[in-house]
């Protein structure tokens, strides 16, 4: 068997086109302190707070953006968290929906957080 052939060979490498110029100052500072303090978020007993908190600070920060690029599977990942807020509706009480509301926060953070990964983050 050939290992250069079909599904076996070497990939291309990823070719990384110029960002516009507004895309490339997203500050990286969101990010770092989601990641690097997180010990000190789980002390303080927010651990799981944290990631919609910093999900939605840097998605603030990304809207106003253009030429933002998104990993693969995005719209799939869309589709899902549309699909869920969709299933929220048949919610009959407060309680419900406030605990699902979080719950959907905590599935919108993982991709905010990988499309911010995507971009180019100014240091």
């Amino acid at each position: 068997m050939s290992w250069g052939r079909g599904i076996w060979r070497k990939p291309p490498p990823a070719r990384i086109g110029p960002l516009r110029e507004d895309a490339q100052d997203l500050p990286a500072w969101p990010f770092v302190a989601a990641y690097s303090m997180y010990l000190l978020w789980w002390v303080l007993g927010s651990g799981d707070l944290m990631w919609p908190f910093f999900g939605i600070i840097m998605l603030v920060l990304m809207l106003g953006r253009s030429g933002l690029r998104f990993p693969p599977g995005t719209i799939i990942w869309m589709f899902f968290l549309a699909w869920v807020l969709a299933s929220m509706s048949m919610l009959d009480s407060g309680g419900r929906v406030i605990g699902a509301f979080y719950r959907f926060l905590l599935q919108l953070a993982p991709g905010i957080l990988r499309s911010t990964r995507t971009t180019r983050v100014r240091r």
